[in-house]
């Protein structure tokens, strides 16, 4: 399965990139999330939530083929 990651904010820093279509064998955003902190591991002590295809879910949610998952830093209102 084939996934777009956008990474943005200090995410993007923390991974040296801003985005990356990677394959994926794993099918819940939970375990892509075990995955890239094994790759990524300032990710295990940055806060971010994670988005599939534009809303924000979490855990055991169901990764699509195709997906596009983004990585977002907490907003700051102003």
């Amino acid at each position: 399965m084939e996934i777009q990651l956008k990474y943005f904010g200090r995410i993007a820093e923390l991974t040296g990139k801003s985005e990356e279509v990677r394959s994926a064998a794993v099918d819940t955003v939970a375990a892509l999330n075990d995955v890239l902190k094994k790759e990524y591991p300032g990710l295990a002590m940055a806060s971010y939530s994670i988005a599939v295809d534009h809303e924000i879910v979490r855990g055991e949610y169901p990764l699509p083929a195709k997906a596009e998952v983004a990585l977002l830093p907490p907003f700051s209102g102003g």
